[in-house]
């Protein structure tokens, strides 16, 4: 093969870890998530609202666990603004990309998105300092939680105390009112998994599991602790 029609060399990374959120996409190919964990770029295209997704979440994260996090309006806009700017910096290095910037032209709801991340933050507000009660901490941000071994982790986007009830959520930024979803499969598993996780590190199971959407809905997801053993197994 001629120097010219060689493929492109792939930086793979070896994957001792599994993350509850990537265990869906590791199924269906695990050389890309290998490539991903190798910090190689996309060789496609890819959906903007995929990067902007990832984003939404690590503003949420820092919301949750940063006691420094700025929470106003105006502090909120610009950290949107920062998040857009570098998304759209990333896009536009790539040839078959740069097509895609700006975000407000390839993605026509974007201004509804970020009035929705703007208000689940100011709702949720600051994080709340450890206490030694449940009760006295209805709200908490986990941080990253791990089986015994260290082999699957992930990152619950928050634990709430309700009563004498442990609920888990997650937010989803592409879910609405309707749980038809492409990728619900794997949000419940992610989910379910969490859930592993949480028994892991307290030997208590929650009472609750949820996915909640940017708009404000709630979808419960069913569980026994029998199906999230084997699927951490």
């Amino acid at each position: 093969m001629s120097e010219s029609l060689r493929p492109p060399m792939l930086s793979v990374a070896t994957l001792r870890t599994v993350w509850a959120s990537r265990y869906g996409a590791l199924k269906r190919c695990l050389l890309h998530e290998a490539a991903l964990g190798g910090g190689q770029e996309p060789l496609m295209p890819q959906s903007p609202r995929s990067y902007l997704g990832t984003a939404i979440h690590k503003i949420l994260e820092r919301a949750a666990s940063d006691a420094t996090f700025p929470f106003s309006e105006d502090s909120l806009a610009n950290e949107w603004e920062k998040a857009v700017a570098e998304i759209e910096s990333r896009l536009s290095r790539s040839p078959f990309m740069e097509g895609m910037v700006p975000l407000s032209r390839s993605i026509p709801n974007i201004g509804l998105m970020r009035a929705r991340t703007v208000l689940r933050i100011l709702e949720a507000g600051p994080p709340t300092a450890p206490t030694s009660s449940a009760e006295s901490k209805p709200k908490r941000f986990p941080g990253r939680l791990s089986n015994l071994n260290g082999s699957v982790v992930g990152v619950p986007d928050r634990i709430e105390f309700r009563a004498a009830d442990v609920v888990i959520v997650d937010f989803k930024t592409g879910m609405t009112g309707e749980a038809a979803n492409p990728f619900w499969g794997d949000y419940q598993v992610q989910i379910k998994l969490y859930a592993s996780l949480y028994h892991a590190a307290t030997g208590r199971w929650p009472s609750r599991l949820e996915l909640q959407g940017l708009d404000g809905s709630v979808h419960e997801v069913s569980f026994t602790p029998d199906e999230c053993r084997t699927l951490m197994e």
